[in-house]
């Protein structure tokens, strides 16, 4: 019932009745030719204005956030969800943090998601024993770069 009234209220009706897209499996299998046909329809009106519509239908959505507009909602604001964590460049990356509020145990935050390469010679040396000399002649022929 949720497809029926989720293609009623975004005018595509048709797809309740195309073979395709008639069971979930259906749906499933051609997956990439329903998400082009659903990109166009959502795409004529804004994501607000849908969920109002669609919730109002009773058919469960929510929006695709992208990184900034997760960290500017209001609840995640109040839980504190976002952790500034130093660089060794010497620079700060906003993250994720933890959801768990506990209050003797309280999650640690060590250290910010490494950049690209930045622990390569490490790995290599220490994880897998590699040389200073198979390290530079990795880098110079391109499997290992940084």
């Amino acid at each position: 019932m949720q497809w029926q009234r989720y293609c009623e209220v975004i005018g595509r009706v048709d797809l309740v009745n195309d073979e395709r897209y008639r069971t979930v499996t259906g749906r499933i299998v051609n997956r990439d030719a329903l998400t082009t046909e659903l990109g166009h329809a959502m795409a004529m009106r804004p994501t607000r204005a849908w969920i109002e519509e669609l919730e109002a239908c009773a058919v469960p959505c929510g929006p695709i956030n992208n990184y900034r507009q997760v960290f500017e909602d209001p609840q995640v604001r109040y839980r504190g969800m976002r952790i500034d964590l130093p660089r060794g460049n010497g620079g700060t990356v906003g993250t994720i943090a933890s959801p768990l509020r506990l209050k003797q145990t309280p999650p640690e935050y060590r250290r910010a998601p490494p950049l690209l390469g930045e622990h390569t010679s490490e790995i290599l040396s220490e994880v897998l024993g590699k040389s200073s000399e198979d390290i530079a002649r990795l880098r110079r022929s391109g499997v290992v770069g940084r």
